[in-house]
């Protein structure tokens, strides 16, 4: 029998709420693809106290280790640049202005996926980003996603597979296409039901 993997995707942020407000967890949207109703909490208009963003740089790449799960660090790396990728081409494809790659976002993103990793029961939105990223923003937005692939494959699959998927659900795809989005990170985890994947957009 074939061997099939599993994406199960999720989205969080005040214009995708709207857009997916009928979601369930049993809505297909694709093959193998779920949409999880997102969180009702906007993210809109009520940001931390304002302050001067950190100013975006390259994020250093990562160290060729494997992790504790035996997944090589270059390539969960190697998945967030193609995800990043992903975005800005999708974005490039409506003529919308690239998105900047911001590392603290890209922190909070990749303390989420381990997290969800860790705890290896499914998907769920981070209740504290907006509080975790840095300060200053107008509007922030989060995309989760999981690909139920146990095995190491190639970074490409796992980019493509959860950058569909999210590209399938409109609410997702809004998040991704949302102009006013400035800055985004991503971040990734492998743990022992698969590959766990979030981005967190933001406006500075």
């Amino acid at each position: 029998m074939a061997h099939r993997s599993r994406v199960v995707v999720a989205l969080l942020g005040s214009l995708a709420v709207a857009a997916c407000a009928g979601c369930s967890v049993d809505d297909a949207v694709a093959p193998d693809v779920v949409t999880l109703a997102p969180s009702p909490t906007s993210t809109r208009g009520a940001p931390p106290a304002p302050s001067a963003p950190s100013t975006p740089t390259p994020e250093p790449p990562a160290t060729p280790s494997p992790t504790d799960d035996g997944a090589p660090a270059e390539l969960l790396a190697e998945i967030e640049d193609q995800v990043f990728a992903l975005a800005n081409d999708a974005r490039a494809a409506e003529g919308l202005a690239p998105l900047t790659r911001m590392p603290e976002l890209g922190a909070v993103a990749r303390g989420w996926s381990q997290a969800l990793a860790d705890a290896g029961d499914g998907i769920s939105h981070n209740p504290d980003y907006s509080r975790q990223i840095p300060s200053g923003w107008s509007v922030s937005g989060e995309n989760v996603g999981w690909m139920g692939e146990t095995r190491i494959v190639p970074a490409e699959d796992v980019a493509r597979a959860v950058h569909q998927g999210w590209m399938d659900s409109p609410g997702h795809r809004e998040n991704l296409l949302t102009p006013e989005y400035t800055h985004l990170g991503v971040g990734v985890a492998f743990g022992a039901e698969g590959y766990y994947l979030t981005q967190n957009f933001a406006a500075y």
